[in-house]
């Protein structure tokens, strides 16, 4: 059973939608434990296979391929970087880096999941808290007090508010030129104030 609540915000992007909640996150001994269980592997042979896996990934990701792992899917870099014209005028990427690495499951593995149960959490619509400037400027210089980076999570848990209106609010204030992306090389996008 899948559970879910129902988020609505307000302002100029207005919108209400489901939003997918975790349980728990199942780690990588859950995952092995359960192989285990259904194969005559053992807990030593699946984590060194996994870590060969997460190795050649890695490397066949770095050198521009994508990587298809059969009853998994497809996984792909996505990248992002400043834009900039060459001499000869083109378009070209400068300062590039990956953003994250993109997932498309087979089609198989998103068929095991149409037919799922799902279960509301929160009864009631809720509703994004809007912030004044006063209060974000504070919390902005706080989460970049000593020139420490934030990630969207902090932000939002700062401000009081859902995960998709901070991200919203970041990509304003970005394209506002209050904050920079730094690059990074962590699993979550990392801020600071320009």
């Amino acid at each position: 059973m899948i559970s879910y609540k129902i988020l609505e915000t307000s302002g100029a992007l207005e919108s209400t939608y489901a939003r997918f909640i975790a349980k728990q996150t199942v780690d990588i001994n859950t995952i092995v434990d359960d192989i285990v269980r259904s194969t005559t592997l053992t807990r030593a042979d699946i984590l060194a296979a996994l870590a060969a896996l997460a190795d050649s990934m890695a490397f066949h990701l770095k050198n521009g391929n994508r990587v298809h792992l059969n009853e998994l899917g497809y996984f792909a870099p996505s990248i992002e970087g400043e834009i900039a014209t060459d001499k000869k005028g083109r378009k070209t990427l400068k300062k590039g880096y990956v953003r994250t690495i993109k997932f498309q499951p087979e089609r198989k593995l998103k068929g095991e999941l149409l037919n799922v149960d799902f279960r509301q959490v929160v009864a009631t619509h809720e509703k994004s808290k809007q912030i004044d400037d006063a209060s974000l400027r504070q919390a902005l210089r706080e989460l970049s007090k000593g020139g420490r980076n934030f990630t969207t999570k902090a932000l939002s848990a700062k401000l009081e508010m859902s995960i998709s209106s901070a991200y919203r609010l970041i990509q304003r204030l970005m394209s506002d030129d209050v904050i920079i992306r730094v690059p990074s090389f962590q699993h979550e996008k990392l801020y600071t104030l320009k």
